[in-house]
């Protein structure tokens, strides 16, 4: 029996939600070609940094301890934006800086043209400065 066009459009639907888009896929390509050119160490996308918790970075250097996260949703009502969604990521970003982790915030504008890259690269001169 053929599939008819509503199923086609049903499959098409569900494989959508479930599939997930990686809306920062130039960043991350561009963050892991300045790691591992710069020797900066291996790129992570979404590391489960926390021993207990279910958190994950977006983006991390497990050998720098730098966890990289791109913030959206500030002008749209989204998560990071509304009270309670803030809230829990200063409960994930305290963790991680207690665990030793730094942290670097961007707004997607930023990890899209690519100044995120900029400061990340800052990050670790002034690292090599201090050591």
């Amino acid at each position: 029996m053929a599939i008819n066009r509503t199923q086609l459009k049903e499959m098409k639907k569900t494989m959508e939600a479930k599939v997930k888009i990686n809306r920062y896929a130039k960043f991350e390509a561009a963050l892991s070609h300045a790691a591992r050119n710069l020797g900066w160490g291996e790129v992570v996308s979404e590391l489960k940094f926390h021993p207990t918790r279910r958190w994950k970075s977006d983006f991390a250097i497990p050998s720098a301890k730098l966890i990289v996260e791109v913030e959206g949703g500030f002008w749209s009502g989204g998560r990071h934006g509304r009270g309670g969604g803030a809230i829990k990521d200063m409960e994930k970003y305290n963790a991680a800086t207690v665990m030793g982790y730094a942290l670097l915030r961007f707004t997607p504008q930023q990890a899209n043209n690519l100044t995120a890259l900029e400061t990340i690269s800052n990050w670790f001169d002034a690292r090599r400065k201090e050591g």
